[in-house]
């Protein structure tokens, strides 16, 4: 299986990976390496575009201390090395992706924010 990790575009602070906190499109799909390797024409709506999604129940901590602070209401997830805003969050109110026929997860990254590294399970 490989690995796909998250850092943070403006100072490489390893966010999160795929094994520990699967990474969702906008349709609630979890997607692997296929899904950053495919083309622009071929996603399925702006939302599997633009943002990566997260599964509530397997988060890293530090994005854990953000929501609890937050009371699980809505908020931004800021790197917590250097604060660049990489996304945000919301659990107030469920939005649909922009092809209308799904609700997003309520957690996103913005893609361009983060840089996506692939490598075999166990090689970084």
């Amino acid at each position: 299986m490989n690995l796909i990790s998250l850092k943070c575009r403006k100072c490489r602070n390893l966010l999160l990976n795929n094994i520990e906190t699967p990474l969702l499109s906008g349709h609630n799909i979890i997607v692997g390496v296929e899904y950053f390797r495919k083309r622009l024409e071929q996603v399925d709506c702006l939302e599997t575009e633009n943002s990566l999604f997260l599964q509530e129940e397997r988060l890293p901590g530090w994005i854990i201390e953000i929501v609890n602070e937050a009371e699980w209401q809505k908020g931004k997830l800021h790197c917590p090395s250097c604060s660049l805003r990489l996304g945000s969050f919301n659990f107030i109110s469920g939005r649909k992706c922009a092809c209308g026929k799904f609700v997003v997860p309520p957690i996103h990254i913005i893609k361009s924010k983060v840089d996506w590294y692939i490598s075999s399970e166990g090689n970084s």
